[in-house]
């Protein structure tokens, strides 16, 4: 990663890298535009740098979100239990809601990897995938609508290969 810095003194040190800020992945990522023939190509220049932000959880859906709110449990001081086993592990203590930051961070990401392949395609490919809400939702629609493609075209290049190998060894 160009912006990474690499930091320690000596060999047996380990290497520290330094992430920058994940605002600036939309600054980092590949100039080339998502369009009909070039998927391959854009998304083999996108994954190293979304694994080196370690993104690609947040496309793959193994990344889950956690809840907006974190319920802490209060004893109840009217009954005198504070969540003894003396009342079987059974507590009448009280949840208090409190908004939880992680979420707020999961949704931040979520975001701008979002707003990421949008602004790298082409006009007419946005209109197609146009209301998703979420980075993975958009990335399936981008392989559904890709894949079948990319697929026949690997499996088109593979046989050429496969054929030029051919002639070539028999000439």
């Amino acid at each position: 990663m160009a912006n990474a810095i690499a930091t320690g003194s000596s060999i047996g040190e380990s290497t520290k890298f330094s992430t920058p800020p994940l605002n600036q992945l939309l600054n980092q990522i590949t100039n080339t535009k998502l369009e009909r023939g070039y998927f391959m190509l854009w998304k083999t220049l996108a994954l190293p740098i979304l694994r080196g932000y370690k993104l690609e959880r947040h496309l793959s859906g193994t990344k889950i979100c956690s809840p907006m709110f974190t319920v802490s449990t209060i004893p109840s001081i009217e009954t005198g239990d504070f969540g003894s086993q003396a009342s079987g592990g059974a507590s009448s203590a009280t949840g208090e809601r409190t908004f939880n930051p992680l979420y707020e961070v999961w949704v931040t990401a979520d975001q701008l990897l979002l707003g990421w392949p949008y602004n790298s395609m082409t006009p007419e490919v946005a209109v197609q995938l146009m209301g998703h809400e979420s980075a993975k939702s958009l990335w399936d629609a981008i392989h559904s609508l890709f894949g079948v493609q990319s697929r026949a075209e690997k499996d088109y290049l593979r046989q050429v290969f496969q054929q030029t190998v051919t002639i070539a060894f028999n000439v």
